[in-house]
């Protein structure tokens, strides 16, 4: 987590994924209850956050030396011993902000709601009871004498089993879920992947896998340069929702998504003395990338491991061109380029990583 993350938390307003606090809770059920709340509050954000050392008008408060802070660790271990009906994803961060020592509880805004406890917690009127399911609205937590009103629980486990997402936003969903993937063959060689707790969900293939020769410089770093594209169709019941283009490559051996590829033209360039560079890489979370997680997962792959040789990943592709283009800029080969020579000889592209080109891949050079 960086400095401009940090500002960007801090200048918030409490709210369903922001609890401030100046100091650790004094017993560890209150820490409990508050973890319970933010986990179950309804938001559209990634994260909610749990910040320690700040208040809630932006004062800090010294909790380097709180007998109560806690370590990653023993964070993990009182969650994981409440007895929670599933375990919330969870990390600690322990931050600097503007030389003021910070402690920040990230929990991940996952669709396993809602949380709750299988036993009873703490003593007394600090009990967090068990099967009760605690909330937060805005800024205000259940207390722990309550409950979440029926229509909060209600909208928990329709985020949860994904009742209001349209077809595509399920597909997404259940991408991630890339254990619960199997595959058959239609007319014994159309493949098709559909999703077992849901096969109104499947991906067929249009074509048999050896349908349409395929090239791209990068197809050059596997052992077998042949590469064959099909075109997948994603289907929820028997609408069409979406196609993939899938590259099967080493000859076959294993497929993945068409990856994006960003072009960067270089001839005011004395140190790459070439016409242009080209890097190829997914977005995370994309429709490609979880399905290249899900075939990976489903699909008897044989050497997709050495893809992380010459693909990137970024979070969107605004951060792909910026981080490409200045990287390829400023000449500190991050990342990695295939350099094209001419392209009327396809053993005229090469790899360039870290200012020098890989022996991996120096065989295709003339």
């Amino acid at each position: 987590m960086n400095h401009e993350e940090i500002k960007q938390l801090i200048n918030n307003q409490e709210c369903e994924f922001i609890d401030f606090k100046r100091e650790y809770h004094k017993n560890n059920s209150d820490l409990i209850h508050d973890i319970l709340c933010l986990a179950n509050s309804k938001t559209d954000s990634k994260y909610k956050y749990l910040i320690f050392g700040v208040d809630d008008d932006k004062n800090f408060f010294d909790i380097k030396n709180d007998i109560k802070r806690k370590k990653e660790n023993d964070l993990m271990d009182l969650v994981k011993n409440a007895r929670l009906n599933n375990l919330p994803n969870i990390k600690l961060f322990a931050l600097n902000y503007r030389d003021n020592p910070i402690d920040i509880i990230q929990i991940q805004n996952i669709n396993h709601k809602p949380y709750f406890l299988t036993q009873d917690y703490g003593q007394g009127k600090d009990t967090i009871r068990a099967g009760v399911v605690y909330t937060r609205l805005g800024s205000s937590n259940t207390p722990k004498n309550g409950s979440a009103t029926p229509k909060q629980i209600e909208d928990m486990y329709r985020e949860r089993f994904n009742i209001d997402k349209t077809p595509n936003e399920k597909i997404m969903t259940y991408l991630k879920d890339k254990n619960n993937w199997k595959y058959n063959y239609v007319n014994d060689t159309k493949l098709h992947f559909y999703y077992e707790p849901d096969p109104n969900f499947s991906i067929i293939s249009e074509k048999s896998k050896f349908n349409r020769e395929y090239f791209e410089n990068w197809v050059l770093v596997f052992n077998d340069q042949k590469s064959y594209t099909d075109i997948l169709t994603i289907k929820y019941k028997e609408t069409k929702i979406g196609e993939l283009i899938l590259v099967w490559c080493d000859g076959g051996r294993f497929g993945i998504p068409l990856p994006s590829i960003l072009q960067v033209k270089k001839d005011e360039s004395k140190y790459y003395r070439r016409e242009y560079v080209s890097s190829y890489f997914y977005i995370n979370n994309s429709l490609k990338h979880l399905f290249l997680e899900m075939i990976n997962s489903t699909y008897p792959q044989h050497g997709v491991e050495n893809i992380s040789e010459f693909i990137e990943y970024f979070d969107s592709r605004e951060d792909a061109e910026y981080e490409l283009k200045n990287d390829f800029k400023n000449k500190t080969n991050k990342y990695k380029y295939f350099i094209h020579e001419n392209s009327n000889e396809k053993n005229s592209f090469f790899l360039q990583s870290g200012g020098k080109i890989s022996e991996l891949y120096s065989r295709f050079i003339k």
